[in-house]
């Protein structure tokens, strides 16, 4: 079932691992896996603490954050989102966490289904939308890796310049 994929210890700690031989340092460093349940009631993995404050639904008031810090921050979080896409995959062998062949179909199609099991009304123009995602589909797709819930409250930050992107955290529905 996707809810206990998507909280696979096992394969986050080895996301964790593959990233951290490949240099990738934003990252809490793996320490161990442990996938006997006896222990605490359920695999788990222990990996290091990172110090650092995380942006939540409302910033600080103590941070005085203008639009100028939001810009800087924004930009350093594109810049590592950027970085982990130019890990090669296949050194690293982040190439085999995912399927990447088929994955903007496959994600569409998601889309489009869970659209359609959840709709309570009628509305053609999602009709057209999902008719136009999947005429449209690129020929070709490029690979790399994805996090897939990459967003601020994820992010551990400089304690002393929280615009800058001290550790991405929360590893488990990674993919290439």
């Amino acid at each position: 079932n996707t809810v206990s994929k998507a909280h696979d210890m096992e394969r986050e700690c080895r996301v964790l691992e593959l990233l951290y031989q490949s240099g990738y340092r934003k990252i809490p460093k793996p320490v161990l896996y442990f996938e006997d349940a006896e222990v605490i009631g359920a695999p788990f993995f222990i990996m290091e603490f990172v110090e650092g404050p995380v942006l939540r639904n409302r910033v600080p008031k103590d941070w005085n954050f203008t639009e100028v810090h939001f810009r800087k921050l924004s930009k350093n979080s594109i810049y590592t989102l950027l970085d982990l896409h130019l890990i090669d995959l296949n050194i690293s062998g982040l190439i085999n966490i995912g399927k990447p062949e088929g994955y903007v179909r496959r994600q569409v199609e998601g889309w489009i289904d869970r659209y359609q099991r959840a709709k309570t009304d009628d509305i053609p123009q999602m009709d057209k939308i999902a008719d136009w995602m999947i005429a449209n589909l690129p020929a070709n797709e490029n690979v790399g890796l994805i996090h897939n819930d990459f967003k601020y409250d994820n992010l551990i930050l400089q304690a002393e310049n929280p615009r800058e992107v001290k550790a991405v955290m929360d590893w488990e529905m990674a993919t290439v």
